[in-house]
């Protein structure tokens, strides 16, 4: 089981990471590049709602797993 949960625990510092970096990319991306900066506020948009939902499902699986005694 603590396997399980250090492999959920990898995953969520990957996401962060990963989402943190995306959102920098675009960010400096939309800078450098005036013309496409809605495509850029798009991607960092959807960057931070799949955020979100990535924390949320983790969030969700914790609960259960303190609720079912896992």
């Amino acid at each position: 089981m603590s396997t399980i949960d250090e492999i959920s625990n990898l995953f969520i510092w990957l996401i962060r990471i990963g989402a943190g970096l995306r959102i920098a990319f675009c960010f400096f991306r939309k800078m450098g590049n005036e013309e496409e900066a809605g495509v850029y506020n798009k991607r960092m948009k959807n960057t931070l709602v799949f955020h979100i939902l990535s924390e949320s499902i983790f969030q969700i699986k914790e609960m259960a797993m303190y609720y079912f005694g896992g």
